[in-house]
This record gives structure tokens, sequence and C-alpha cells, in this order.
């Protein structure tokens, strides 16, 4: 069976500036650090994948200091038929099985999107981020 084939991945990091140079508020990694790591992520993650990554950007601004935003898409193109039906047109039906695949929870629980709306002070913990694991799959039947 066909199914799509990723053609090129995409990648914007949202980090402070790199040159940033006052103290840095307890736990928190300077900017550069941050980015390093990200990168070595996302070249792990997606650029050993063997499929190209055809743009990034950057982007520098102080509001991204400890709470750094990364964007990372795959895109492709998928078949107009598989078996013989329309690849656009999507029915679910009692009994059908799914794959879910992604990220397990961090350490903030379901809150990711909570957490990362609040301003952060020394009462934050600092390992709260949800980690990506395209690795885990776990298998769900619709009713």
């Amino acid at each position: 069976m066909a199914g799509a084939k990723p053609v090129f991945n995409t990648d914007v990091f949202c980090v402070a500036p790199l040159d940033y140079s006052e103290s840095l508020p307890d736990r928190l990694l300077h900017p550069r650090r941050i980015l390093d790591g990200v990168r070595r992520g996302v070249e792990d993650g997606g650029n050993k994948s063997g499929i190209p990554t055809i743009n990034g950007a950057l982007v520098f601004d102080e509001r991204y200091l400890g709470k750094p935003l990364v964007y990372c898409g795959t895109g492709g193109f998928l078949p107009r038929k598989i078996l013989g039906r329309p690849c656009e047109i999507k029915e679910i039906h009692a009994g059908d099985r799914i794959c879910m695949v992604g990220g397990r929870i961090g350490k903030d629980g379901i809150h990711g999107a909570t957490f990362s709306s609040l301003a952060m002070d020394e009462a934050s913990p600092v390992s709260a981020v949800q980690l990506g694991d395209p690795l885990r799959r776990s298998e769900l039947e619709i009713f």
C-alpha cells in the first residue's frame, strides 16, 4: 500500500539574541547554548532522516529568553488514490483502528500550553517541557 511521501523539512528557531550580555536569571541557559541544543536536536530528529531541509529561519528577540520556540515541519506528496479510493475522502467507522504517533507528555502533564504562557520566576519548574518521542506508538479503537 502506498502512502504519503515526505519530500522536505522546514524549521524556525526563535531564541533570545546570541550576544545577550546581561546577567541571566538563575537556572536559565544562555541563548547561544539553547540554540546549539535545539539545532542538535533537530539534526538528530529530522536531518538524519534523509529528507532535506529546504528552508528555515532564525528569529532573535529578548522575549524568547528562557522560552525559546521551535517550529519544525515536513511537507510531501500524497497520491490521488490508494487502493482505487481518493485520498482526500476520509470515512470513520466503528471498529477502525488508528495508530497515534507523537511526543509523550512532559513533567508538566497536559498543561504545556498553559505553562508556556506564564511569566517565569524562581518557583517555575525547570523541566516543564513536552518531550518529543517519535518512536512511541499506541493503538486505539474508535467507538
